[in-house]
Order: structure tokens, then C-alpha cells, then sequence
């Protein structure tokens, strides 16, 4: 049976374990036979580096893959034994498949990441405004709403401590 299987890696190697596992399953021709798919589910994220600011993928489960196998002897051996790969998430001494409602919230995750970044701000932040009327201005965050890609600050204007909304890529933390 064709479930997914979680499996450990270490932290910041999971391109490269997915790449090692995905050729050495070409290889052996496992793929798409017993191996479907591997994935590293991940999230768009605002940062700024260096002055910039830019889109990042941030890896929501840092340390693991997600593969869509079916288990056997030899495909359980095949992902054993590649290297960056410590092993699966077991019980038991056996690989414990995700829930199917497990998969679908990963999935479901992994389809709204594509379409707006995160922002990593909280409530009382202080943020500085990079672009617009309010640009070079500083703000104390309200609120954040991710899944519309919008942070309400509060601005000083005239004196006077005014609400304003504005998108995401719009602001960046106060260093």
C-alpha cells in the first residue's frame, strides 16, 4: 500500500539527502515503483539580508522528509541507507505511516505557501516602514494578517499616533 513515511535527516542536509535518495532510486529503478515522491514541505517568507528584501523558502519541518512510498524490504533498505538519512519516524522498531489528514494539512500548506509570504512579525513589533508615503517611518505593530499579506502598525503622523495597514513586503523589522 502507497503511504507517506516520515524520515529523519539532518537539519539543513534535506536537499541534499532528497537528491542522493531520488538518484539512487533512479537508479536501482525504484522510482515510480516503489518510490513516488519526496517532499520538503516549505513556506515563502520575508527577509532581509544585506539591506534587502527578499522572498526565502523556510523549511516548515526542518530535519525530516516526507516520502510517498510503498514499503518493502528492499525500498525501506534503499532509504535506509543513503546517506544525510538517519532513518524513518518509527514505533515499535517500524515505520510509522503519516495519517491521511496529516498529509493533506501538509499538502493544503504547502499549495497557500505558494501564494502569499509569511512575514515573521508579531503583535508589538517595532517595524520600519521601506516603501510608500510612510517610507523611513517606524511603527508599532497592531496586527498581522498573514493570510492577506497586510500588517496594521500604528504610525506617528502629526503628532499624533495613527493607524495605518500595509502589505507585508511593505515593512521590515527595526534592527
Amino acid at each position: 500500500m502507497v503511504r507517506y513515511y516520515a524520515v529523519h535527516t539532518l537539519s539543513g542536509k534535506e536537499k541534499k539527502a532528497r537528491d542522493l535518495l531520488l538518484n539512487r532510486a533512479v537508479a536501482q529503478r525504484a522510482w515510480q515503483n516503489s518510490i513516488y515522491e519526496i517532499l520538503i514541505p516549505t513556506e515563502k517568507e520575508y527577509v532581509t539580508r544585506n539591506g534587502k528584501r527578499k522572498i526565502v523558502d523556510k523549511k516548515t519541518f526542518p530535519g525530516y522528509l516526507f516520502i510517498k512510498m510503498e514499503l518493502d524490504k528492499d525500498s525501506m533498505q534503499l532509504v535506509r541507507s543513503t546517506d544525510g538519512i538517519a532513518g524513518f519516524v518509527e514505533l515499535n522498531k517500524k515505520p510509522v505511516p503519516l495519517e491521511d489528514h496529516e498529509v493533506k494539512n501538509i499538502l493544503r500548506s504547502m499549495e497557500q505557501a505558494e501564494e502569499t509570504p509569511k512575514a515573521s512579525f508579531k503583535v508589538n513589533d517595532v517595524v520600519t516602514i521601506v516603501s510608500g508615503a510612510f517610507a523611513d517611518f517606524t511603527g508599532k505593530v497592531e496586527s498581522v494578517d498573514d493570510v492577506k499579506g497586510k500588517i496594521k502598525t500604528y504610525v506617528q503622523v502629526f503628532g499624533r499616533e495613527t493607524l495605518v495597514e500595509f502589505d507585508i513586503k511593505d515593512v521590515e523589522l527595526l534592527k
